[in-house]
Order: structure tokens, then C-alpha cells, then sequence
């Protein structure tokens, strides 16, 4: 029962609503091997679901839904003059165009965005990897994510 395999590389799955996951929650193996058993067309509309999510054709279209769902987040809590916290991983790279370019085209100001970068590496004293370190995951999104986005509506330099 250790071994449970429920990959499907040919179906990309995007959750919905992470910011109001709660990780305390762990999953047993028993209740692992359960969900990786239902049938692909029970999945999205399944009555145990605690978060919702949409089973998606390819990362393109993922891309486009990640990014309209953190930019409707950002939105929300621009027009409430509320900060919004975000753990970033460095990648799927696939939502960064759909997101600088919706950004850019309903001008959408960034500065309330506070970032953390789940996946950074350090040298072996704790240090940040020089930027064009190909380990140097700050600079990949600077090119990538940030570098899209106009300087009036960026994140702040200390967010």
C-alpha cells in the first residue's frame, strides 16, 4: 500500500482556491489510493471535494486560468486597499505571459503583491546564487515574470 501511482502525463490538473487551503490537513495513504480510484469523469464535480479544480486540455490553457485567478485575487484586495501574499514557485512558466500581459492591459497595479519565492538555492555559506547562476531562480523570474510588467505596476523591490 506504500506504492501508490496515480500519475497521468497526459492530464494536467489546475486546483482552484489555494489561498484558502488549509495544510494542516495530511492525507493518509488510504485516503491517497481512494482518489487516485475515481474514474477521470467523477473527478470534477466528486461530493468529497474539499477544494475545487478544473481538469484542463494543456498548460496553455492551465497558464490562462492561474493567471486570471491570481489577477482576480489581486484585484479584489486592490479595490479594498488590502495587502495579498503569494508563494511563487518557479514555474509553471505557462500562467507568467497571460499574467503580465492581463496586468498590462487593465493596468493593474502590483504594489500591494507581497512575493515569496518558494524555490530559491543558496551557495553553501547561505548566500543568494549570483544572478546568472542557471541555480539562480530569482533571476529566472526576473526575466520571466517580472520582466514583463511595466515599472509603474510592478512589485515593489522589498516585497
Amino acid at each position: 500500500m506504500n506504492d501508490i501511482d496515480c500519475d497521468n502525463d497526459f492530464l494536467q490538473i489546475y486546483l482552484c482556491g489555494l489561498f484558502t487551503l488549509n495544510m494542516n490537513h495530511q492525507i493518509t495513504h488510504r485516503e491517497l489510493f481512494n482518489w487516485c480510484s475515481i474514474p477521470l469523469d467523477d473527478l470534477e464535480n466528486h461530493p468529497d471535494l474539499r477544494i475545487s479544480f478544473r481538469i484542463v486540455k494543456d498548460s496553455g490553457i492551465m497558464g490562462e486560468l492561474m493567471a486570471t485567478d491570481f489577477i482576480r485575487e489581486i484585484k479584489q484586495k486592490n479595490e479594498k486597499g488590502e495587502s495579498i501574499r503569494a508563494i511563487l514557485p518557479c514555474g509553471p512558466k505557462s500562467w507568467y505571459d497571460p499574467f503580465c500581459r492581463m496586468v498590462s492591459k487593465e493596468k493593474i497595479s502590483l504594489k500591494n503583491l507581497f512575493v515569496f519565492h518558494m524555490d530559491e538555492c543558496l551557495d553553501w555559506q547561505g548566500r543568494l546564487l549570483p544572478k546568472n547562476h542557471p541555480y539562480n531562480f530569482r533571476g529566472f523570474m526576473e526575466k520571466y515574470f517580472y520582466g514583463g510588467i511595466s515599472p509603474e505596476l510592478e512589485v515593489p523591490v522589498n516585497h
